[in-house]
């Protein structure tokens, strides 16, 4: 404090705030507000809900499209890796001769592919359901309006 003195009218006094918040790589958003200097705690904390709450629906709106194209990207990495594993088995019967008298086995080999490329797709089964929580979250902050 310089210990200077400001004669103004108690109306003219105010407590102000800035916010910032991270839209994207390449955006960022500044919101600012302010409240009397005699407001309540209660009207105080009533504005900064709301700042608070147009910065978090304003990320949404700029997630929501990463998310997406996310979802996509994963569903299709996953999908090869279903198929990529059908495809192991479906070369081990072609292989396979009906006439032994042992029952059909994947070689070790197969087991491990297959095992692996499972391992891919419960891997991506569950970042999937990830994104699409937080996607359905994006979505109900933004109250259908789509980004």
């Amino acid at each position: 404090m310089s210990g200077r003195t400001v004669n103004a009218e108690p109306s003219a006094i105010a407590i102000g705030w800035s916010f910032q918040a991270q839209l994207d790589e390449r955006r960022i958003l500044t919101a600012q507000t302010h409240v009397p200097v005699d407001a309540s705690v209660e009207q105080i904390n009533a504005t900064l809900d709301k700042i608070a709450y147009c910065l978090d629906r304003m990320q949404a709106r700029y997630r929501l499209p990463l998310l997406e194209k996310e979802i996509k990207r994963g569903s299709l990495i996953r999908d090869e890796a279903v198929r990529q594993a059908a495809r192991v088995d479906e070369q081990a019967k072609a292989r396979w001769d009906p006439n032994r008298r042992t029952p059909f086995k994947l070689s070790q080999t197969e087991e491990s592919e297959k095992r692996n490329f499972q391992s891919t797709v419960d891997r991506h089964n569950m970042e999937l359901n990830d994104l699409e929580k937080e996607s359905g979250e994006c979505r109900a902050m933004l109250n259908g309006a789509g980004a």
